[in-house]
């Protein structure tokens, strides 16, 4: 049996460039959230307290 829309063994190959990509996009995403969070947030809810 063979797959007609693409080669599955391209993605083993590419899978290391894969999940880096992911954990790049991960950390990217997780500091846009970090600093909206506390230069805009989106409710009185959030921010930072200023205890240490």
């Amino acid at each position: 049996m063979r797959f007609q829309i693409f080669d599955p063994s391209i993605v083993y190959d590419h899978l290391g460039e894969i999940y880096s990509a992911l954990v790049v996009g991960s950390l990217v995403f997780c500091v846009f959230l970090y600093l909206k969070g506390h230069v805009a947030p989106s409710s009185t809810d959030s921010g930072s307290s200023g205890n240490q």
